[in-house]
């Protein structure tokens, strides 16, 4: 392997056991790749090898898409036919050549889309009035370091309350969760929640998940010790991360559920791995 010009010296002196310099910042994304398995960090985020589209993932964004474009607009005009004017553009942006292949995509593929896209519009709606919504920013970039650990995130919305207080909104595309699911909903978010307090020096009173396709929502109050508790399941990752890293392994941690829905199984196969499949 060869040695990268982009190093950090207090943490890394002389020979480097990867290609690539470690990311600068860890996202709750990120996160969530390393704790469910190591070698899947190091395949996303260190080697960056290319993963494949899936069609879940290519309609959540065309739905991210449509509702950050939505928000662009002035109250009253932010209307359910509004929104759909925006569906051809965001499909456009998001179908490339490679996630069409991806995910197989065909005529009727694109008549499942565009139910799927109606559908979760329609959702939307029924749980948002968003003309009424007095949104502060939408689909913005926050990165900071706290304690010790370099963080970043997008939001998808803030709104401010009669009050002046401040939600955090995030869209999601897929079920209502159930199980473990359930349980870790708002951690992302908590993460969210310290990085605006740090990058704004304002602590956001609320956290309001939209699952726009089952048009449900789910929110809570931001609680000042399950943020730091995922501060610190932040921190300990970097750290290992950091180990890892310099040890130049990360070790895989096969499991029916890490393993089925991976899209690095072929490497870990390839590497010797007993994948769990």
């Amino acid at each position: 392997m060869s040695i990268s010009p982009n190093l950090t010296p207090h943490l890394y002196i002389g020979w480097m056991p990867f290609d690539n310099s470690l990311p600068a910042y860890l996202s709750p994304s990120k996160l969530n790749d390393f704790t469910i398995c190591y070698r899947k960090y190091q395949y996303g985020a260190i080697d960056r090898l290319p993963s494949k589209s899936s069609y879940p993932l290519v309609k959540g964004r065309i739905v991210h898409i449509i509702l950050d474009k939505l928000f662009g607009l002035e109250g009253e005009a932010r209307t359910l036919e509004a929104a759909k004017s925006f569906i051809n553009e965001a499909k456009a942006a998001e179908l490339t050549s490679e996630a069409k292949a991806d995910i197989g995509f065909d005529d009727a593929l694109d008549g499942v889309l565009n139910t799927d896209i109606d559908k979760s519009l329609h959702g939307y709606f029924r749980l948002e009035e968003p003309a009424k919504v007095n949104k502060r920013q939408a689909e913005f970039t926050m990165k900071a370091t706290i304690a010790e650990t370099p963080l970043y995130g997008i939001l998808d919305r803030l709104d401010e309350e009669e009050d002046g207080s401040l939600t955090i909104v995030d869209y999601k595309t897929g079920k209502f969760p159930r199980g473990d699911y359930f349980e870790k909903r708002f951690e992302n978010m908590e993460i969210y929640a310290a990085l605006f307090k740090e990058t704004h020096k304002v602590r956001p009173t609320k956290l309001r998940l939209i699952y726009v396709e089952a048009g449900q929502s789910d929110e809570k109050l931001v609680s000042g010790k399950e943020v730091d508790q995922q501060i610190g399941r932040a921190s300990a990752a970097w750290r290992l991360i950091n180990r890892f890293y310099t040890e130049g392994e990360f070790p895989a941690r096969p499991s029916r559920s890490a393993c089925r829905w991976c899209p690095y199984t072929q490497e870990c196969i390839d590497s010797g791995v007993a994948v769990a499949i």
